[in-house]
């Protein structure tokens, strides 16, 4: 009876765990043994098995399940068998996006699982690692996740020479390469995999690897002569796929023909009709993550084909049916997409509601992650802290044992040295402790000066920031009041002496004083569409920084005055758009600035970036400054105050009668997707 038992578990686990939507067929088989087996080994292996199951779609029961492990290990008073189940809990926990929680009991498994030696124990202890750092990369830190499979998880299976979880493992590195955008290393590592997981055809990842081989190719760009490798790549995972189903993998499957059919073949309607399926079969298993890249794929094919009506219906239904499960930026993402979409359709009201929604989800976002780097900061600092004082506490230890050491050889020959020696032990000791105190003072002290000067630096940050808000108001209020308030003030006298004077008269009369009148408005009119340009450029939003800067430097192009714009190697996505906008400013101030006061008849503009370093160059021939002088009028003072803002670098050279060049310099940071864990 024992070895049918054992034979029917074998049999279930070979069915494999990651299926998204209930097995009803394994859940029954599941129940029937554990109703009939009284081996206290294999309940615990089929209600692990069970809680697996369900963790995916119905964490409540999937916790249920997991708690009689616990109950039943307490029983036995099993440690091994307790931790099984805090694994199993931690699990659910992680796929209800409950984080801390599942952190909590994946770091009680460990602390119970480090002191067991045994095969099932280790290998068990390396998958709990491994989703300790998935619950990283869920909350959009690939590091940590990468860090831990490579220092924690890696080393154990190598160590048990598990080549099945080694080959999962160089999987999941791939993964989060591709993640990152490092697409040579994430081939790499997916070719590693397939290597060693080529003889176990039933693992998911055997076919994922096939895949994700194809996408990562597409994503270098490769050349349209290898298409046919690339669908003979996927007709190999869609045998395994034949032969081993998975929920998972099919998905996986239609979103890489899909993306095939879009890049080979330029096939919009075929590639959406993949990514259809492809999505139908997320929602179905509840892939969340997937789901939501598979809409904007779907979304983005609508935009091209002008069909703003369904691109908007995609984006509505994925943001409203799982926002809480989106991140705040995938979720700026759709708000932007959306806002765009009721633009182009003539939802002017709508369209301004979700840009509200989307400014105050803007700065939470951006709140948020300062608040995370000033908390890392402080971590780290304090680790420093902490690593200091173990080396001083190390290296009064290594002192004190010298010393003993010394002792004990004079000790039985001159009981006069040796009280001489302890003497001398006692007062290095009460030096060694003043020492100490003062230097702890000194740390505390400079402590407090970096506090002070970060505080400091934030508020000049923020003075900066609403100085130059404050100038931008200023200017604003003179364009309208000297230039469109004027103008109009003269529309209306005129108006006024046409109606004194008699409509039927002055319109049969004195025709041409309407189309003068006429004629103001229309420039009016076009003064007011310059100072909305200024305000907040349209083509910002719509296309772009540089194509906002190209647009802006057209528009301030004269007959006496030629401007140049070139950009190089800008790579906009990774700026936010905060940052965007002040670099726009920042061209603005400087050509508004030249054509006003250089008298310049060529201005050449520059915009280039190197790796994380963006350089702003603006030249003109005009009649130059004396940069010596102390006087900064308002213009050049906001000008500091944005690349101040930027943490940037300012350095401007004029010589009269020859131009003016102002250089610009400034650091921008990299802002970044996941997988279920594996059990």
């Amino acid at each position: 009876m024992r070895k049918c038992i054992l034979l029917a578990w074998i049999l279930l686990l070979a069915n494999g765990v990651r299926a998204q939507t209930i097995d009803s067929l394994l859940v029954d088989s599941l129940m029937q043994l554990l109703q009939h087996t009284t081996s206290y080994d294999t309940k615990l292996e089929v209600l692990g098995q069970l809680s697996d199951e369900y963790s995916y779609t119905d964490s409540t029961t999937s916790l249920e399940y997991a708690y009689q492990m616990k109950k039943l290990a307490e029983e036995k008073k099993d440690e091994r068998g307790r931790a099984f189940a805090y694994y199993r809990m931690a699990g659910a926990y992680l796929e209800a996006y409950k984080f801390e929680k599942a952190k909590e009991l994946y770091k009680l498994t460990a602390e119970i699982l480090e002191k067991d030696t045994s095969y099932s124990g280790q290998s068990t202890l390396g998958k709990v690692w491994f989703n300790y750092g998935l619950v990283y990369q869920r909350e959009g830190d690939l590091h940590t996740h990468l860090e831990y499979l490579i220092e924690k998880t890696i080393p154990i299976n190598e160590r048990l020479k598990d080549t099945l979880n080694l080959g999962k493992n160089y999987h999941n590195i791939g993964l989060i390469f591709k993640n990152i955008k490092e697409y040579e290393k994430a081939l790499h590592y997916f070719q590693k995999s397939s290597l060693m997981l080529e003889n176990y055809a039933h693992v998911p990842e055997l076919k994922d690897n096939l895949i994700k081989i194809v996408e990562t190719m597409l994503y270098l760009d490769v050349e349209d002569n290898l298409r046919d490798s690339a669908f003979s790549i996927l007709q190999r995972a869609r045998v395994l796929l034949d032969q081993y189903p998975d929920m998972m993998s099919e998905v996986l499957y239609l979103q890489a023909m899909g993306m095939c059919y879009e890049y080979f073949d330029q096939s919009l309607t075929q590639a959406d009709s993949y990514y259809e399926k492809a999505s139908e079969l997320a929602e179905k298993g509840k892939m969340i993550s997937m789901l939501n890249g598979l809409t904007l794929r779907r979304f983005y094919i609508k935009d091209k084909q002008e069909n703003y009506t369904a691109g908007l219906k995609l984006l509505e239904k994925n943001y409203y049916s799982y926002s809480e499960y989106l991140t705040p930026r995938d979720q700026l993402l759709h708000i932007r997409h959306m806002m765009r979409m009721q633009e182009n359709l003539g939802n002017t009201m709508a369209a301004l509601e979700l840009h509200k929604k989307y400014n105050t989800l803007s700065d939470s976002v951006h709140a948020s992650e300062m608040s995370l780097k000033m908390q890392e900061l402080e971590q780290k600092y304090a680790a420093k802290e902490k690593e200091t004082q173990i080396i001083k506490l190390n290296q009064v230890a290594q002192e004190q044992q010298i010393q003993i050491e010394r002792n004990r050889q004079w000790v039985y020959l001159l009981i006069v040295a040796m009280l001489f020696l302890v003497g001398f032990f006692f007062a290095r000791q009460n030096i060694n402790r003043k020492k100490n105190q003062i230097a702890k003072q000194q740390a505390e002290l400079l402590e407090q000066r970096i506090e002070k000067m970060k505080q400091e630096q934030h508020i000049s940050h923020f003075a900066a920031v609403l100085e130059g808000q404050e100038q931008e108001r200023k200017r604003l209020a003179i364009d309208l009041h000297d230039g469109l308030g004027g103008a109009l003030s003269g529309i209306r006298l005129k108006l006024s002496r046409v109606i004194r004077d008699g409509t039927t008269q002055s319109v049969n009369g004195d025709n041409g004083t309407l189309k003068s009148i006429a004629g103001e408005l229309d420039h009016s009119i076009n003064d007011l569409r310059h100072i909305a340009r200024n305000m907040m450029p349209e083509s910002l939003l719509k296309y772009g920084l540089i194509e906002a800067i190209k647009d802006f430097c057209r528009s301030m192009e004269t007959e006496k005055t030629s401007i140049s714009f070139q950009a190089f190697d800008v790579e906009e996505n990774r700026m936010s758009q905060a940052v965007q906008i002040m670099v726009f400013r920042i061209f603005q101030e400087l050509i508004t600035n030249t054509i006003k006061h250089a008298k310049a008849g060529n201005i050449l503009a520059q915009f280039l970036q190197q790796q994380n370093t963006v350089s702003i160059t603006v030249e003109d021939d005009g009649v130059g400054f004396d940069t010596g002088a102390r006087f900064e009028g308002i213009g050049l003072t906001t000008l500091k105050n944005r690349v101040s803002f930027l943490g940037g670098k300012l350095d401007m050279h004029s010589e009269k009668g020859i131009g003016t060049t102002t250089n610009i310099e400034f650091d921008i940071k990299d802002e970044p997707a996941n997988r279920n864990h594996y059990n």
